[in-house]
């Protein structure tokens, strides 16, 4: 069994899934740096749940999440220096990275991003403050019926904003809908 290992302080170094698991959705603020690939799926499809206050970096090039990541309700979160792969054509999560219910204060940088069942990062359900920089996304199989890289923002509240400004500007120029 691999023990999860302390590094400094709030800095922890994991290598396998119970351990990556056990230090993301702690309560505490923690650095994670990861080791080798973790596999954060069984077949659900459901990311792994993230807390807030978690910075989580690949140690490596090679470092790589199997699977997915939901950032749901949470803040000051950094994905930084890491590989995300989906897990099209496996059953798991359908997005790679999932950020939504009012999540804020998240930081995507230098990560790579491929192969989601769905999207390879969504960004909705009010999340704000979000920055993505520096990323690399793509679909490794053409196959695949269902490539969509992101989505940022969704539902019905957005299409009726879209609505009530598009009457705005039809009021402004004289028209009539």
């Amino acid at each position: 069994m691999e023990v999860q290992q302390e590094v400094k302080g709030a800095l922890f170094a994991v290598s396998s899934y119970k351990d990556f698991k056990a230090t993301v959705q702690s309560k505490d603020a923690k650095i994670v740096i990861v080791q080798g690939t973790i596999k954060t799926t069984d077949g659900e499809g459901y990311g792994l749940k993230i807390e807030s206050n978690k910075t989580i970096m690949g140690k490596d090039k090679k470092s790589t999440i199997y699977g997915g990541l939901s950032l749901s309700g949470v803040k000051n979160v950094i994905l930084y220096n890491i590989n995300i792969q989906g897990s099209y054509p496996n059953s798991g999560p359908g997005d790679c990275i999932d950020i939504s219910n009012g999540s804020t204060n998240i930081w995507v940088h230098h990560v790579t991003v491929w192969d989601a069942d769905d999207g390879n990062i969504d960004i909705k359900g009010k999340a704000n403050y979000i920055t993505v920089s520096y990323c690399k996304f793509y679909y490794s199989n053409s196959k695949n019926p269902h490539r969509f890289n992101g989505l940022i923002g969704s539902g019905v509240l957005i299409i009726l904003k879209i609505l009530d400004i598009l009457k705005l500007l039809i009021i402004i120029v004289g028209l009539e809908i």
